[in-house]
């Protein structure tokens, strides 16, 4: 069963099965949504995934903290593994005395628990994977050093950051250093001329790489049949990696992308997962210079012509006018809740 949380302008969603190995007799809560939403906690013990490091998906409140919260799921990447821990951390959990008995790195490939239900697709184990291949990277080591050095800091430095836990087990094959590297490479070209300081440099980079590194999954529920693909805020890159991968995104209920943004779904990768049931999380944001307000119209008319029934969590309204309504209660033949 799953079920959406009406958060507003974020995502929050609970993930509950009686038969999968890493959640039976617990639920996987996936993401926390904005800080004004607070999650309902009915169960003893939890696991939390967090798909990455945006506010609208980590600063969620708990309704109580009388509950274990065993195992959290997050990215394996610098700096989202740093990201993470540290908002956490600086919020209620420090309230909760039993929280994170073990943090699991995902990847793709990795599982939950051994479970087979599970199957994670984004972010990929190799940073260059990640990055367009417009990107130029012609920095070597030395001179990303010579960069880092000269701001007071290090490769090194950068990853080996203390965070509250020393017992994360990194995967075989993770390149912390070629990522860092590349991201120092990528905030290197944009200071090239000047106009661009170091610090704007970094930040701009942390908020682009997050959605492409976003923890993207599908799920199998075996006593339905149901295939779930849950998207977190991915954009079109990171699908487009997957479908030149050959990837099967073929799902029966797709988590629209980053709140129905035009900037992370397209007609060639719709095609590709066909879903029967589409749900938006929003609350008609609107962000940077877009002209439109999310849900894009030009998501929801991509979606309407696949032949996908779409959910929305809120009324959407363009221009003062209401042009979806939103859904409450249960999605017929999903095994769907929205709440």
């Amino acid at each position: 069963m799953l079920t959406v949380f009406n958060c507003g302008q974020g995502d929050a969603i609970k993930l509950e099965s009686d038969c999968c190995v890493f959640n039976s007799g617990k639920p996987l809560y996936i993401d926390l949504g904005p800080s004004s939403f607070t999650c309902p906690i009915n169960s003893p013990e939890i696991d939390l995934l967090i798909t990455h490091s945006h506010d609208d998906h980590i600063c969620g409140k708990f309704n109580n903290n009388n509950f274990i919260l065993d195992t959290l799921y997050i990215p394996a990447y610098f700096p989202e593994i740093y990201k993470i821990l540290k908002k956490l951390l600086r919020g209620q959990f420090v309230k909760i005395p039993t929280a994170f008995q073990h943090v699991e790195l995902l990847y793709e490939g990795s599982t939950f628990g051994k479970c087979r239900h599970m199957e994670v697709l984004n972010p990929p184990l190799d940073p260059n994977d990640i990055f367009s291949k417009k990107n130029n990277f012609e920095f070597s080591l030395q001179e990303v050093e010579l960069f880092l050095e000269q701001n007071g800091t290090s490769v090194n430095d950068i990853i080996n950051q203390d965070t509250p836990f020393n017992n994360i087990t990194y995967p075989e094959g993770y390149s912390g250093e070629m990522f860092v590297t590349i991201a120092v490479s990528m905030i290197k070209q944009l200071t090239r001329n000047g106009n661009v300081t170091i610090e704007k440099a970094i930040k701009r980079f942390l908020e682009f790489d997050a959605n492409k590194i976003s923890v993207v999954f599908k799920y199998h529920e075996e006593i339905s049949g149901l295939v779930y693909l849950m998207t977190g805020d991915a954009d079109r890159s990171v699908f487009n990696r997957l479908i030149k991968k050959n990837c099967c995104l073929k799902s029966d209920v797709l988590k629209v992308p980053h709140h129905g943004s035009i900037k992370n779904l397209s007609k060639r990768i719709l095609s590709k997962i066909l879903p029967s049931v589409a749900i938006i999380s929003h609350n008609n944001g609107k962000f940077g210079k877009a002209q439109d307000t999310h849900p894009n119209t030009g998501v929801i008319d991509m979606l309407k012509k696949s032949g996908s029934a779409v959910y929305y969590t809120n009324d959407v309204i363009k221009n003062g006018v209401l042009t979806e309504s939103a859904h409450s209660g249960q999605i017929v033949n999903a095994a769907t809740i929205i709440i």
